[in-house]
């Protein structure tokens, strides 16, 4: 029960809670919620890491106690249960249908058909002793990365070299240069779009400059840390991004080289429905970013820089 109330986001499980809830329990939902928003604005606020934590901490609290609102009033009402678990279904069904109409439209459009990037990816990718025994530990098998390449490869109209995978020294995934991808044990089909989606945009220099564009037109004030905007310890002091109604603080984040995380934040959406649908309803102008760069013919820089990647890989096999 407390999953389908957990449906896609904070903003669905509230609405749903609100719709079901009894009067004199829905009160007592806006109070919280409103000591919610509080905390919420004094986070953005806080000055140092440790305040900042107390502030979410709050919001998580806040958060709780609805659940527990919602469990209480769910026990006693099996009716309200099937009626969230029915809109949560129909919610998915409809951004699932929509993730499908987006994919075979995009393959359509296509100049790279299934049989060409099946040749494509047994031609031009390769797996080292350690990515192998990476993504064995991850539970995404080879086979299921070769196919969800396969996948990227015709959706971005064949917008690679070569993509060796390998594993680095880092605590998370990343992409180098133009054909090379470090794997971990958390990765999965989004975060192969993503690390994919950076070595497209290394093809093409003005795929960087685009993106820049897109944040400066966006973004406002200095750029600020990103465990800042995102509440996230992970991610380390020098790593900064510009603020902006993204559809994540990641696709702000500054690069000292021509990189950015426009494409890549973009490009993942592809992977899934639930992406998909996030990045249509909350920034249909990123979206219609990454739209018109997939399906744009592939530039003469982009062209030498694929058969440069290839020989590469080549060479080395």
């Amino acid at each position: 029960k407390e999953e389908a109330m957990c449906a896609i986001n904070w903003d669905k499980r509230l609405e749903d809670v609100k719709h079901f809830l009894w009067a004199r329990n829905l009160l007592q939902v806006n109070q919280i919620t409103k000591e919610r928003e509080d905390a919420y604005d004094k986070s953005k606020q806080a000055k140092t890491y440790e305040e900042k934590i107390v502030f979410i901490k709050q919001m998580k609290n806040c958060e709780e106690k609805i659940r527990k609102i919602c469990r209480e009033y769910l026990k006693n009402n099996d009716m309200a249960f099937a009626e969230i678990e029915k809109k949560r279904e129909d919610y998915l069904d409809a951004i699932r249908t929509l993730h499908a109409q987006c994919i075979n439209q995009l393959k359509s459009a296509s100049n790279v058909t299934e049989t060409d990037a099946q040749e494509w990816v047994k031609k031009y990718t390769s797996f080292d002793d350690d990515a192998l025994q990476c993504l064995a530990e991850s539970g995404y098998s080879v086979e299921e990365v070769k196919r969800d390449l396969a996948e990227f490869y015709i959706l971005s109209g064949g917008k690679l070299g070569s993509v060796e995978f390998s594993v680095d020294e880092i605590t998370r995934a990343s992409a180098v240069g133009t054909y090379k991808i470090n794997v971990d044990k958390t990765f999965k089909k989004w975060v192969l779009f993503h690390e994919a989606g950076h070595l497209v945009e290394h093809m093409d220099a003005t795929y960087a400059d685009a993106n820049k564009e897109f944040i400066k037109s966006r973004a406002f004030g200095k750029a600020k840390k990103l465990k800042t905007l995102t509440g996230s310890a992970t991610y380390k002091d020098d790593e900064i991004a510009y603020e902006d109604t993204f559809i994540d603080p990641y696709v702000g984040k500054v690069y000292h080289q021509d990189s950015t995380e426009v494409f890549s934040m973009g490009i993942q959406a592809l992977a899934t429905p639930e992406l998909l649908a996030e990045i249509i309803e909350k920034d249909r102008e990123h979206f219609s970013l990454i739209m018109g760069m997939v399906t744009q013919a592939q530039s003469t820089e982009m062209i030498e820089q694929i058969n440069r990647s290839r020989s590469i890989l080549e060479i080395t096999t």
